[in-house]
């Protein structure tokens, strides 16, 4: 199986290099006629003192990262230059893209709202599931009735005041289906254990706790909600025996939901890129047993577990990943057939939903743990950046070099760079552009499987143009 995985890794790799190539020549031209007409412009307005780095913003960063163009009006369609570029795509769209927003990325509300038409499930971060306490007194409110005089089991759900009701309107209005994600917080092994073993009397009463939590948040916001996201950690659905109590589950979640929503729910269970934990075999039994219709893989933060600063998701490891979920040998170009049926191998490779970063790591030269990099952070590394180039510049009289400067591996398919040290610690960040983002795309694409992104107000506003129209133009 190993050899197998390997070999079709190395057969999407081709196609990789391929896409790399256009996507270089596709760019580069463009690139430079957009700097010229930047530099023409600066020099045209009689400022002869005027640097180009005084016209930083959108078109260094942009021709930084491959120069595909930015748009502040992130609704506009993609440029001719982009589309080129991205000719070596599939002629398809994934086959469903979900899209993370969480309270402390506020600016991914409006990203959300922008991807209207690329994007058709977004999940609100913002329900946290706790523990199960049991109690006799019946003060707690969302506690089971008594039965028989043993004791209750009460499951609180916080998180509900996040909701922004004129935000889900707007996602609404564009047809977007909305599934927040429900994570169980602080839940230790054994607790998960009693949610999954519905035979035994307390597993019982925690499943029917924890249904009655969830679905009254749902009841509350039926008018915006479609579903839920389950997140329940590392849990691996190979361990022995756990698949009926998961089955059961979620047939009885999908019912009280169906109750409670008066139409079926759409239900999303994230797990991880972890092939001992999941494999193909369990997703056969999670969609055609406990009739799941997504899975939400968490393919992303690869350098984090081998403990060495690197990329984010390299294009190997992904590939693998996708192929070991999809049960995918070689490629399958996605046609513009009908949706497969429920209980066929297609249905399960479209069902899986290969996540993608919008954030990058810094690695400090120190060795200390890598920090989080969003978008808003790469600006201002380029800012900063930049303007200490212009005035090393001015000192030494000559004309600023472009800085930071991006480094492209085709092994990895991310871009990386480094930052200066300004306080004795430099390092090197790790963040996505969009060629990178393009090469995950297209070996989703290519065996038909979706993208769910983590999160969507840390990426750059331009990300939004890398997802292809669900439908096309009119």
């Amino acid at each position: 199986m190993t050899r197998q995985l390997a070999a079709a890794a190395a057969g999407l790799i081709g196609g990789v290099v391929l896409l790399q190539l256009l996507l270089l020549v596709a760019c580069a031209l463009p690139a430079k006629a957009e700097m010229a007409n930047s530099n023409s412009e600066v020099a045209g307005g009689g400022a002869s003192s005027t640097s180009p780095v005084d016209v930083f913003p959108a078109e260094r960063l942009e021709s930084a990262f491959h120069c595909l163009k930015h748009h502040e009006n992130t609704t506009l369609p993609m440029s001719e230059s982009t589309r080129e570029a991205f000719a070596a795509l599939p002629h398809s769209a994934p086959s469903a893209v979900l899209g993370y927003v969480t309270p402390w990325n506020r600016d991914g509300l409006s990203r959300a709202v922008a991807m209207a038409g690329r994007m058709t499930h977004v999940s609100p971060v913002w329900y946290d599931v706790g523990k199960p306490s049991f109690a006799f007194d019946g003060a707690a409110s969302g506690e089971d009735d008594r039965d028989g005089g043993e004791r209750r089991v009460f499951v609180p759900v916080g998180g509900d005041h996040h909701a922004n009701v004129t935000w889900l309107d707007e996602l609404k209005a564009a047809h977007m289906r909305v599934v927040p994600r429900f994570q169980l917080d602080r839940w230790a092994t054994a607790d998960i254990t009693n949610l999954l073993t519905p035979g035994s009397a307390s597993g019982a009463k925690v499943v029917k706790a924890f249904i009655k939590a969830v679905t009254g948040i749902m009841a509350k916001r039926k008018a915006h909600f479609d579903g839920v996201v389950l997140e329940w950690g590392h849990l691996p659905l190979s361990t022995p025996g756990i698949r009926p109590g998961v089955v059961s589950l979620f047939v009885e979640l999908r019912l009280a939901l169906v109750g409670v929503l008066g139409r079926d729910p759409v239900l999303i269970l994230v797990i991880p890129a972890d092939v001992k934990a999941v494999g193909w075999k369990e997703l056969q039994w999670l969609f055609d047993d406990a009739l799941l219709d997504y899975v939400s893989v968490m393919s992303y933060d690869y350098s984090l577990r081998t403990g060495q600063p690197g990329p984010n998701a390299p294009i190997e490891w992904f590939n693998a990943t996708l192929m070991h979920l999809t049960g995918a040998t070689r490629t399958r170009t996605r046609s513009a057939a009908p949706p497969p049926a429920r209980g066929t191998a297609a249905f399960v490779r479209s069902r899986v939903l290969m996540g993608v970063n919008f954030y990058g790591y810094f690695y400090r030269n120190n060795g200390q743990p890598p920090d989080a990099i969003l978008g808003r952070d790469v600006v201002k590394t380029f800012r900063r950046e930049l303007a200490n180039e212009k005035r090393r510049a001015d000192v030494e009289k000559r004309k600023p070099r472009n800085t930071p400067t991006l480094r492209w591996d085709p092994l990895t398919a991310e871009h990386s760079y480094d930052i200066p040290s300004s306080d004795g610690v430099g390092g090197e960040v790790y963040y996505p552009s969009r060629a990178s983002l393009a090469f995950r795309l297209r070996a989703v694409m290519a065996v038909g499987a979706g993208v769910a992104i983590w999160d969507l107000g840390q990426g750059l506003p331009y990300f939004v143009g890398v997802f292809p129209p669900l439908t096309p133009p009119s």
